[in-house]
Formats: C-alpha cells, sequence, structure tokens
C-alpha cells in the first residue's frame, strides 16, 4: 500500500505540471499544439493505468 503511494504521488506530481505547462503554452495562443500535448498526456496516463 505505502509502495503504491508512493510511486503514484511523484506521477500525478509529474501530470499536474505537465498540465500546467500546457496550458501555459496554450494562453500563448498555439491551440492546436496545446491540445496535441495534452491528448498525449492523457494516453501516457491510460497507459500507467492499464499496465
Amino acid at each position: 500500500m505505502l509502495l503504491v503511494s508512493f510511486t503514484c504521488l511523484p506521477l500525478a506530481l509529474s501530470t499536474l505540471l505537465l498540465f500546467h505547462t500546457s496550458s501555459l503554452y496554450n494562453r500563448d495562443g498555439n491551440n492546436q499544439e496545446g491540445r496535441r500535448c495534452r491528448w498525449r498526456i492523457q494516453k501516457s496516463r491510460w497507459y500507467n493505468v492499464a499496465h
């Protein structure tokens, strides 16, 4: 149980950070690239859940 929280916490923090940076990048005006970045994050998250 403890091991799971130790591995999940950094993952959650990194995804949050990625979302934050992608939203900042989105505000810059390049909407398409930001959407692609977010989709990549979503895909990797599903991959992590499945494995």
